[in-house]
C-alpha cells in the first residue's frame, strides 16, 4: 500500500460487535449474561488476501488478541496513521469507546476480541485511582496478552470458579491497561493481615453460597478488604488463592453428593455452582481425573466391598 493510502476507508459491508468489516467474517460469539462481556472469535476473514476493519463505538470498550500473519499492518488511530512491520507474534490491543481506529491487514490473521459494556473498565480503574485510559495497539507485552487470553478462556470454560475468575481477570485487565505494576500491588498487600474472624467470614460466606456464582468482589466484601488487595491477602493467610479454595470446596461437595447417589449429575452440578451439565462434567473430570458418572460408579464399588 502506498504511503498516502495508509488510512483505510470505513468499510460498509458488515458490522459485528461495533466493528465494520470490508467483507463479512465468520465469527463465533459468546455473550456472558452476568457481566455483559461479549466474546468474539473470528474464524474466517474472507476470501481475499487482505481486508479492512473500521472501529468507532460509543457503547463498548474492546480488547483484542491478534496472531500476526507475517504481513504488514496499516491503519489509523484517532486520525494518526501507523504501520506495523510483518510479524507472526501474538499481539494485544485495547480500544476505548469513542476512539476511531481503521486497520488494513491480512485475512490469515487470527482475532479474538472481548467487548466490555461502557464504563465497566473505567469504573474498575477508578477504584485504584487510575485515570489513564489511552488506546494500546498491537502490544507484545506478555502480561497484557496473558490476561486477555485467560479472561477469554474463563468465559469459554467457566468451570467451578467462572464468576470469580472473570471478575478477578477483568480487574487485572483494567489495572494492566492503566499501567499499574503488579509488583506495587504485591508490596501493598504484604503489609495487610487478615484477622482470623475476617477470614472465617470469608470461608463461611463461600460455604453458604457454593451453589451461586460467587464473585471476587463478594468475597472481598465479606473480608472487609478492597478487591484490589483481597486475593493476595487471602492467599497469604490460607496458603492458596481464593479461586483455588472456592474450587476445592465445590469439588469436595460434588464428590460427597455423587457418593451419596441420591441426586442426578446435573442437579449436583447446580448445587456446586455449575449450572451447565457439560461444563460441570468437564470441570470435574479435569480436577478429579474421571467423569462424575465414573466417580459415582467407583464410589458405589468401594462402598459395596
Amino acid at each position: 500500500m502506498a504511503q498516502d493510502e495508509q488510512r483505510p476507508h470505513p468499510p460498509r459491508h458488515a458490522t459485528i460487535g461495533g466493528a465494520r468489516f470490508a467483507v463479512a467474517p465468520t465469527v463465533q460469539q459468546l455473550y456472558d449474561e452476568r457481566t455483559g462481556i461479549n466474546l468474539l472469535h473470528t474464524v474466517n476473514l474472507g476470501p481475499a488476501e487482505r481486508t479492512e476493519m473500521y472501529w468507532h463505538n460509543d457503547t463498548v470498550d474492546a480488547v483484542m488478541l491478534a496472531r500476526g500473519s507475517g504481513m504488514p499492518i496499516f491503519g489509523q488511530l484517532g486520525g494518526t496513521r501507523f504501520a506495523r512491520e510483518p510479524t507472526r507474534a501474538l499481539m494485544a490491543s485495547f480500544t476505548p469507546h469513542g476512539v476511531d481506529v481503521g486497520v488494513e491487514f491480512s485475512t490469515s490473521a487470527q482475532l479474538t476480541s472481548l467487548l466490555f459494556p461502557k464504563r465497566m473498565l473505567t469504573d474498575l480503574m477508578a477504584e485504584v485511582g487510575a485515570v489513564d485510559f489511552a488506546p494500546r495497539l498491537y502490544s507484545t507485552d506478555p502480561h497484557f496478552r496473558r490476561v486477555i487470553a485467560a479472561l477469554a478462556d474463563a468465559i469459554l470454560h467457566p468451570g467451578f470458579i467462572g464468576a470469580a475468575m472473570v471478575d478477578g481477570l477483568t480487574r487485572n485487565l483494567a489495572a494492566t491497561i492503566a499501567g499499574i505494576e503488579p509488583g506495587i500491588a504485591l508490596q501493598e498487600a504484604q503489609r495487610i493481615r487478615l484477622a482470623p474472624f475476617r477470614l472465617r467470614q470469608v470461608t463461611d460466606f463461600i460455604e453458604a453460597n457454593l451453589a451461586k456464582p460467587i464473585t471476587l468482589a463478594e468475597m472481598a466484601d465479606a473480608a472487609g478488604l478492597s478487591v484490589f488487595h483481597f486475593s493476595r491477602v487471602f492467599a497469604h493467610a490460607m496458603g492458596v488463592s481464593p479461586y483455588r479454595y472456592l474450587a476445592e470446596r465445590r469439588i469436595m461437595r460434588a464428590k460427597n453428593l455423587l457418593a451419596q447417589d441420591q441426586l442426578s449429575v446435573a442437579e449436583i452440578g447446580q448445587i456446586c455452582g455449575v449450572a451447565n451439565p457439560a461444563h460441570f462434567s468437564t470441570a470435574f473430570s479435569k480436577a478429579v481425573g474421571m467423569s462424575p458418572s465414573t466417580f459415582r460408579r467407583e464410589s458405589r464399588r468401594a462402598a459395596n466391598k
